[in-house]
């Protein structure tokens, strides 16, 4: 009787669930529509035609600081993106854990990508609050500016 009972609810949820849904993608069509207008898209903000990248020109360059600098960014972005990578696998282990030892895993994994990420938080802190010239290895001209 229970079974049947709450078999029936999960349907309701269910059936209520993909209506509303469905109400909301039919929403959203409607209001993301164009209004007749044939101008195009205006962009808010006028960008550059060749917005400059972070990382382009890694090996190019042939100054020692922008390639220090350039891999000081590469080297934080690389960590961030491995940290992601490691959170990911954390709660992919802890939805899939049936046993204490993987929750346990998920845990641990997640507390040390939590300090992992503080660390490199950290760095950029110390590095870009200190000093910001202390990858600039041109030290007369930091002191000029």
């Amino acid at each position: 009787m229970a079974t049947t009972f709450l078999r029936t609810k999960i349907f309701q949820i269910f059936i209520y669930t993909v209506v509303l849904f469905g109400i909301l993608a039919v929403i959203t069509q409607v209001a993301s529509a164009q209004t007749g207008t044939t101008a195009g898209f205006k962009p808010l903000v006028d960008l550059p035609a060749q917005a400059p990248a972070k990382f382009s020109g890694l090996y190019s360059s042939q100054d020692l600081t922008s390639f220090i600098n350039r891999m000081f960014f590469l080297m934080i972005s690389i960590g961030g993106m491995l940290a992601v990578g490691r959170l990911s696998y954390a709660g992919w282990l802890y939805m899939i854990g049936d046993n204490f030892g993987n929750l346990k895993k998920a845990k641990g994994i997640v507390g040390n990508v939590v300090i992992g990420l503080l660390i490199l938080l950290s760095i950029w802190l110390i590095l870009m609050q200190i000093n910001p010239y202390i990858l600039n290895t041109n030290i007369l001209q930091s002191f000029s500016k």
